[in-house]
């Protein structure tokens, strides 16, 4: 209830008051007896509630009922509407829309609701306000159609032998939690005091005649929600996401006073994937087909887009990103923004709630949810699971999204979620979720069980322009002084550091941030290792002094000085402590931390002997606790980003297993020298690669081995840039991009191998990507000489159409190495007539904010080709930036009769009525003389439901 809302009525005519409620700054909301002495004519006078009160009595008529309501025959039908006049200066400051609730179900219901009644009349003959304050007792009289309320909490008036202290109530609106139920009509004399009300139910009044159409032409809705307990939960859900999601998902990690998510997040893009067959790809273009004008009509592989715009009503998507690289706190936006829509009262049709894949494994998905929301916001009392199998409102859907997949470390646990998900997009409730799912990338064919209609997104690091953006915020938030200058200058660094590339990964940006406010004239660290290492001692200062220990840990002061002693080995050990316990969250433990902590290797954790357990738990969790590494979650601690538990474990890997810890992460990919060469040669074919999944642990395990001076990781790499396939030489590059300590010959060959690749190799595109890790400007050459190579793609001459895109791919990946001379490329491929995917080289542009756009979507409309649908495209596309030039397009592409030649008729009738949406008098014609058209042919699909790329037969 906004008691803002709230308003006082005065009906001279039959000297009668009451109370109402703003529906809309000019509607109002009351009980039909307040205003029945109204004749046609008269005004009633409204009055709503302000502290102080500001604003004077405004009058108002009666807008609906059309009819006079007999309210002793028909109860349930006392309430009526007022249209307050516009009188000058007059705007009450509504927030959001209201909703509406049907009670349902046997439970008692709490209620609400804020009248006038003579219980407040001042002597003066003003009014004050007083609550009413109770529950809906849903099995009481169920006969009459209305609504009982016991007025159970606060002061309840006196029984009146004439009248009650509760008139001028009438018309109180009543609310159950957000959604109004009912209107007050009546005091019940059954009780001895007036604690029993009755109001007209907002069932009754919605199917009413003209109350739906009244509201409707003053802007209002009626959708009636499920009032109850289950209501009263999502508030609190609402409220506690709300939070959840203005937090910095890896706070932990950052040591100054946190500003909000949104006070430094940047938005980043999402870049479709291509297809993994024909129907992959129909799935993102069929969830942005209805997007409204403005905004780009599809989503094309290697075509960034805001990360916003695709999930701002998204289908079932995976979002795939290397390790930082934004997925959570992509996700935490979206659920922030998305709570504050729903609350807000806008048309927000999906209710985001965020869960981490963990707590989905093994358990029914509506049960998995409400527990892990439970937990995450600490509820007492836990949701009920059946919230997340009906609507959160009329015709809206719950979107899931599904962070930290890879986090799961057993693929059958993996399998698992994936599976229930999918069985979930296609049960009974299919209709009721929409999935996000957030994972770094995954062995391949794990994703597939999604089916193939399901995009897969990749999450793109950051702009230069994007980290100096965030800089700013950051020396902003932390009070640092010409935060603009200072982020320059942290620009300046990072590039003399050679670690601008490494900075486009979203958390190592945060983190590089952080250390340099900490101390702006140390040196930035030199790599991904050196930066964890140097955050670790930024965020650890354990207590320098017994007296400081005891004053921090009193429970072990009774336990003397040999405690206290082993108590600051704890603290001086406690990276030792920290990484064993990485090491064994690596291995799949989930004991609680604190037991797995005293097992640390030496002893030094170990629970000194006539310590009480929980004593010495305690101190184990508080220390943990203070490292800055941890969160509290479920009961446990754990760590605050899956990057901390790489870089631990791989400290903990190489002190304690040696050469053998690189042996295992690299050896049983690595083809050894074999007895018989058949062997050899098989282990050559099947690819010889390095899991993909781990280049982060393994980037942190070689740097950790570099280190200690061990050479076993050096000669493995070397073996694998020499003799590795494509993959292997990928998972190189991704090395490269973390800063690992590659040496100087694995550079130069695997840059050579990869150059080689791009030249001769059919996934040229994805040599020349990984290239660009070790010699950008080789890869960008390399990249610009195959977009103009037009022997590239390739003609197939039976249908007059291209069938390969390479150039326009090779054009596409260079964005991310060179993004102005990608656009350069661009502007030459949508000139080339011959160039198959010039229509989507113009749209690229417009996705990259180029200003040649418009005109290279103008030319491409304008140009004869065979089939015309590009050229339909590009108009279409012109027509959703809002250019001008679009109809007349439309129009000259609907007349042209030479584009009938392969397709008949068909591209002019799409022309023709794309061009009905802004100018239906000219295709009005078109149209109907081409709907008779003997040549227009049948539009064939294919299984998705997509037209065919085959002409008829």
């Amino acid at each position: 209830m906004d008691q803002s809302r709230v308003a006082e009525i005065w009906v001279e005519a039959g000297r009668r008051i009451g109370t109402g409620y703003l529906l809309t700054n000019r509607l109002v909301l009351t009980s039909y007896h307040v205003v029945q002495a109204l004749r046609p004519g008269d005004r009633a006078e409204v009055r709503p509630l302000q502290i102080p009160q500001r604003s004077s009595w405004l009058a108002a008529t009666m807008c609906w009922p059309d009819e006079p309501v007999d309210v002793d025959a028909t109860p349930e039908r006392d309430a009526a509407l007022l249209s307050i006049d516009d009188p000058p200066g007059f705007d009450q400051h509504l927030v959001g829309a209201v909703r509406f609730g049907q009670v349902r179900g046997q439970d008692r219901i709490a209620c609400l609701g804020l009248g006038f009644p003579d219980a407040e009349a001042r002597p003066d003959r003003r009014r004050d306000t007083m609550p009413v304050r109770g529950h809906i007792d849903t099995l009481q009289a169920l006969r009459s159609g209305m609504l009982t309320i016991h007025v159970d909490e606060g002061i309840v008036p006196r029984r009146m032998p004439v009248g009650s202290r509760w008139a001028g109530s009438s018309g109180t609106a009543i609310f159950c939690g957000p959604l109004l139920v009912g209107v007050l009509a009546a005091d019940r004399a059954i009780a001895d005091d007036a604690g029993v009300l009755a109001a007209a139910p907002l069932t009754a009044l919605a199917g009413s005649a003209g109350f739906r159409e009244t509201l409707a032409a003053h802007g209002v809705t009626v959708e009636l929600e499920h009032a109850g307990p289950a209501v009263r939960r999502l508030d609190a859900y609402l409220d506690g996401a709300h939070a959840v999601g203005a937090r910095h998902p890896h706070g932990g990690l950052l040591p100054l006073s946190l500003p909000s998510l949104e006070a430094v997040y940047r938005p980043q893009r999402l870049s479709l994937r291509p297809p993994r067959d024909n129907t992959a790809s129909a799935g993102s273009r069929a969830h942005m087909q209805d997007r409204p004008a403005g905004l780009l009509v599809d989503v094309s592989p290697g075509v960034p887009l805001p990360a916003g715009q695709i999930l701002a009503d998204p289908q079932t998507c995976v979002i795939v990103a290397e390790a930082g690289g934004g997925k959570s706190s992509l996700l935490r936006t979206r659920l922030a923004q998305g709570i504050t829509a729903w609350r807000d009262g806008s048309d927000e049709r999906r209710l985001p709630v965020l869960v981490p894949a963990s707590a989905l494994a093994g358990r029914p998905l509506a049960e998995a949810i409400a527990d892990a929301i439970t937990a995450d916001l600490g509820f007492v009392v836990g949701l009920d699971p059946t919230v997340f199998t009906t609507e959160p409102r009329p015709g809206a859907r719950w979107l899931v999204l599904v962070d930290g997949l890879d986090e799961v470390g057993d693929r059958l646990a993996r399998a698992d979620i994936l599976r229930r998900i999918a069985l979930a997009m296609s049960g009974e409730h299919a209709r009721l979720h929409t999935f996000v799912i957030a994972t770094r990338p995954l062995p391949d064919g794990e994703l597939n069980v999604l089916g193939q209609t399901v995009p897969w997104y990749d999450l793109l690091p950051f702009e230069e322009r994007d980290v100096a953006d965030m800089a700013e915020h950051w020396f902003t938030a932390a009070r640092a002084p010409d935060p603009k200058p200072a982020a320059q200058r942290f620009l300046r660094a990072l590039e003399d550091g050679r670690l601008t590339d490494l900075a486009r990964t979203p958390l190592i940006a945060a983190m590089l941030c952080q250390l340099h406010v900490d101390d702006p004239t140390r040196p930035l660290p030199s790599g991904r290792s050196q930066l964890y290492g140097g955050f670790v001692e930024l965020l650890w200062r354990p207590p320098a002094r017994v007296t400081e220990l005891a004053a921090r840990y009193p429970g072990l002061d009774r336990y003397g000085p040999e405690v206290h002693s082993r108590a600051e080995g704890v603290l001086s050990s406690v990276v030792e402590v920290i990484a064993h316990l990485a090491w064994q969250r690596r291995l799949g433990s989930t004991r609680p931390a604190v037991d797995v902590a005293e097992e640390a290797p030496a002893g030094v954790a170990v629970r000194p002997a006539g310590v009480g357990s929980r004593d010495w738990s305690v101190f184990l969790d508080d220390v943990l606790r203070r490292t800055g590494l941890f969160i509290g979650a479920d009961g446990d601690l754990q760590f605050t980003h899956q990057t901390v538990v790489e870089y631990f474990a791989a400290q903990h890997a190489v002190r304690h297993l040696g050469a053998k810890a690189v042996s295992a992460a690299l050896g049983s990919e690595l083809p050894t020298r074999p007895r018989r060469w058949p062997v050899w040669r098989a282990l050559r074919a099947n690819g010889n690669r390095p899991p993909t999944t781990d280049a982060s642990y393994v980037g942190f395990l070689l740097d950790a081995a570099a280190e200690a001076g061990m050479s076993a990781g050096a000669k493995r790499v070397e073996r694998l840039a020499a003799e590795g396939t494509l993959e292997a030489l990928r998972f190189l590059a991704a090395l490269a991009r973390l800063r690992t300590r590659l040496s100087e010959p694995v550079v130069v060959v695997a840059a050579a191998r990869l150059a080689d690749f791009t030249r001769r190799h059919d996934r040229s595109i994805e040599a020349a990507v990984a290239l660009a890790a070790f010699d950008a400007d080789l890869a960008a050459d390399l990249l610009h000489a195959r977009a103009l190579d037009s022997t590239l793609d390739r003609r197939d001459t039976s249908w007059e159409r291209v069938t390969e895109r390479r150039r326009l791919a090779a054009a596409k990946a260079l964005i991310d190495i060179d993004r102005t001379r990608a656009a350069d490329l661009l502007c030459t491929l949508a000139l080339d007539v011959y160039v198959n995917g010039r229509e989507e080289a113009a749209k690229t542009l417009v996705a990259l904010g180029d200003p040649r756009a418009a005109d290279m979507l103008f030319t491409v409309a304008g140009n004869y080709t065979p089939d015309g649908r590009d050229r339909v495209y590009a108009a279409k596309m012109l027509l959703a930036i809002g250019d001008p030039r679009a109809a007349d397009l439309l129009h000259a592409i609907a007349l042209d009769g030479s584009v009938a030649r392969l397709f008949g008729d068909r591209v002019r009738i799409e022309a023709a009525e794309v061009l009905g949406t802004v100018d239906p008098a000219r295709a009005a014609g078109i149209l109907a003389d081409l709907r008779g058209s003997p040549q227009v042919m049948p539009r064939d699909t294919d299984a998705d439901g997509e037209p065919s790329d085959r002409p008829a037969v």
